[in-house]
């Protein structure tokens, strides 16, 4: 979401999946390669002028693929607390580099202040929460035509 997006997405960019797959060799090596990716990344679109990078750390359900077709039977899915720890090892040498100034949550930024209301969240297209924001509009529009109807 670039200079010409309108807020709150304006210079963000969203990493919604990250797969991988056990092939990589030498094995030793995956978790530095792969993290080394992504602190790159983030020096790059900083250095296009993007402020926030939004991580999505949800792992896949047993037998999900999210973006390799499939994955062997033997690779372990990581576990909620594995995977945030995983990204939170990238931000911390991402910010030793100097390219992450700060890291929070959703929650910490944008639900602690009582004075934020929704139009401050960015939207993101096909991200999780924000289909789950949009089923919860469809439920309220579908209550309040049940409630005029009833009238």
């Amino acid at each position: 979401y670039g200079h010409d997006c309108p807020p709150p997405n304006r210079r963000r960019v969203y990493i919604s999946y990250l797969d991988s797959v056990q092939y990589f060799q030498p094995r030793q090596y995956r978790t530095a390669v792969y993290q080394s990716i992504i602190v790159e990344y983030l020096r790059f679109v900083k250095q296009r002028g993007f402020h926030t990078c939004h991580i999505w750390s949800c792992p896949p359900s047993k037998g999900d693929d999210y973006i390799f077709y499939a994955h062997p039977e033997t690779q372990r899915t990581p576990r909620v607390e594995r995977l945030c720890e995983w990204y939170m090892t990238i931000l911390e040498k991402a910010r030793q580099e100097g390219v992450v100034l700060h890291v929070t949550n959703l929650h910490e930024e944008y639900f602690m202040d009582p004075r934020n209301d929704p139009r401050v969240l960015p939207y993101f297209e096909g991200e999780y929460w924000t289909g789950e924001v949009e089923k919860i509009i469809e439920n309220v529009k579908i209550g309040e035509n049940r409630h005029k109807d009833s009238q």
